[in-house]
């Protein structure tokens, strides 16, 4: 009798490490992620931009190197005059914008990121 508990508590304590092995895997959460997307929009033509220059920063001081290197970056407008970020911490996005030619055209924004959402904007540019 004290062996057919024994294995019967041995199925037990198995089944129970299995079980917590199991949902401790599945309920690890994956750390989460923001997103802008911006489309560069022409004022006086009120076309998108292609190739136009955005670049990203935050005010004030930057705590660390690596939140520096998360929130600096740089990319180009596609064809479509959409741009898109995507940021491992939250933050206070500021975007500038530069298109060369004659006359060269700007504009800035900014964009309070939201946890794994994406944010879209309009942005229009001025001569």
């Amino acid at each position: 009798m004290i062996t057919n508990m024994s294995k019967s508590f041995m199925r037990f304590l198995a089944f129970s490490m299995c079980l917590t092995l199991v949902l401790s895997v599945f309920s690890c959460k994956d750390a989460p992620t923001y997103e802008a997307e911006l489309t560069v929009i022409d004022f006086v033509s009120k076309k998108v931009v292609n190739n136009a220059l955005v670049k990203t920063t935050v005010k004030g001081a930057v705590p660390t190197k690596t939140f520096l290197e998360d929130v600096e970056q740089t990319d180009y407008t596609g064809s479509d005059g959409k741009v898109k970020f995507t940021f491992k911490n939250k933050a206070n996005i500021h975007f500038t914008i530069e298109l060369t030619g004659t006359p060269p055209k700007t504009g800035k924004t900014n964009i309070k990121l939201v946890e794994d959402d994406l944010v879209k904007k309009q942005v229009y540019i001025y001569p």
